[in-house]
């Protein structure tokens, strides 16, 4: 048969996979870019124990997260009130659909007033997330949602887990991979390192609330 028309014969034929990440692209077609900008990290969850004494509380919490459209779940009969997943993204997914709803507070760690934060200002971590921490936050039912430091803390602690796992997994696969799947080997690492860059944007800018 002749040529696809306005392709000469012996012209390369270039195929654009779209705006994916390393991981539906290792997944899906074998390979993975350096530097991808639509990487992400998925299945980012946390979560606080709900007690039978503080069922006002619950009840002001679970109110908070449906109106701020955060996902969430209540597990082992309702005494663990979880939210998420959420995911981490180089490009903003979407932005906030509701500017005209207050932003939670940051509490001040020196001072006794609160700061409000743009959320839309924060790109890597999704507003859900925020709003959802700053559900964490409160202490009573009465209480305005509030991001405070401890949560902030947790966070990136949860954060910085996820990066040292992954920098093992990148050791471990150097240990074990032959000769003969090394491009495979380098794959791996450059999705897994592409998280760990992502994750490591999103320690920065939760750090940053404390300074505003």
């Amino acid at each position: 048969g002749g040529s696809p028309k306005g392709v000469s014969k012996g012209q390369p034929i270039c195929n654009n996979y779209g705006p994916k990440g390393n991981q539906e692209l290792l997944f899906t077609y074998g390979f993975a870019l350096d530097g991808n900008p639509f990487d992400s990290v998925e299945g980012i969850v946390f979560g606080c124990p709900c007690h039978e004494k503080e069922s006002s509380l619950t009840n002001a919490r679970v109110r908070m997260l449906e109106d701020y459209n955060v996902p969430y779940q209540l597990k082992d009969n309702g005494s663990v009130l979880m939210m998420g997943p959420f995911a981490l993204y180089r490009q903003p997914e979407t932005q906030m659909e509701d500017e005209s709803k207050d932003s939670p507070q940051i509490s001040n760690i020196t001072a006794t007033t609160t700061t409000t934060t743009k959320l839309s200002e924060h790109h890597v971590v999704p507003a859900e997330l925020y709003h959802g921490l700053s559900v964490l936050g409160m202490e009573h039912a009465e209480d305005d949602p509030a991001i405070t430091p401890e949560d902030i803390d947790a966070l990136v602690e949860q954060f910085q887990n996820r990066i040292e796992k992954l920098q093992r997994k990148v050791g471990e696969d150097a240990d074990k991979c032959h000769d003969v799947i090394v491009w495979k080997k380098e794959f791996c690492k450059r999705y897994r390192q592409g998280e760990i860059v992502l994750l490591q944007m999103a320690i920065d800018e939760v750090k940053s609330l404390l300074q505003e």
